[in-house]
């Protein structure tokens, strides 16, 4: 039996596979930091931190809040053997200039006191096909912070940009990581990506934190002058460490 053309075509419509569009979350908001390190701008980023991380210390910068825990310090809770978990409270992001992007991650002590690690899995195309898909769900790039040590394993190198460093800096309960990447960015031009974080001691004794990914509309590109990364030499590292897929 032949069916009428009309509801030939609603049949044809439901066995279609159906389109799932992203919805394009809003805008991280921008932060207000403080600091009482010396800190010629004004901005809340410790002078030495800016330096180190490659921004300017005489031009103020913007970060924007894009991850949050409001039971971060219920969940700081010292552990049996009366040490405290490394537990990540607020991340932000930042662009510095063109592709140099800086992030801070805020624990509820002091990083270095808890024996701590840090990395941000980011997948800074936001195409989960591309990077280091299996267990990462698409992460480019991974920046790590052992202690005050610092590096990137790099997933995706289309990503990169020239300075392909990992640089950082401590300042107590606060981690810096900088790195010049390309994001992917929407038609307004900021950026659109998706970040996860993992907290643990570098021990690897029990206690350790995490969240898992989250879609940011982030900061926009600036089209200004890049400034070159400071002297302090010792913050910063120069192991990309490339991995295979």
């Amino acid at each position: 039996m032949r069916l009428p053309a009309a509801i030939s075509l609603v049949i044809a419509a439901l066995s279609a596979p159906l389109l799932c569009v992203a919805e394009i979350p809003p805008p991280a908001p921008q932060a207000q930091l403080q600091t009482d390190l010396p800190d010629r701008d004004g901005d809340g980023i410790p002078d030495d931190a800016e330096l180190v991380t490659g921004m300017d210390p005489e031009r103020a910068d913007t970060m924007h809040l894009i991850y949050e825990s409001d039971d971060a310090h219920e969940r700081a809770e010292q552990l049996n053997d009366g040490r405290r978990p490394p537990v990540m409270h607020r991340v932000y992001l930042g662009n510095v200039a063109q592709d140099r992007w800086v992030w801070r991650v805020d624990f509820t002590h002091d990083f270095l006191e808890l024996g701590a690690q840090v990395m941000l899995y980011i997948d800074a195309d936001y195409d989960a096909s591309t990077g280091r898909p299996l267990g990462e769900g698409g992460s480019d790039i991974r920046l790590i912070a052992r202690g005050a040590s610092y590096e990137v394993a790099v997933s995706n190198a289309d990503v990169l940009g020239r300075d392909r460093r990992a640089r950082g800096f401590v300042d107590g309960n606060s981690v810096y990581l900088s790195m010049d990447n390309a994001f992917n960015h929407t038609e307004d031009g900021t950026t659109l990506f998706r970040v996860r974080g993992l907290a643990q001691m570098r021990d690897h004794s029990p206690g350790s934190d995490s969240f898992g990914w989250k879609d940011v509309q982030g900061p926009g590109r600036q089209e200004i002058d890049m400034p070159p990364p400071g002297n302090l030499s010792q913050f910063l590292s120069d192991n990309a460490l490339a991995r295979d897929r």
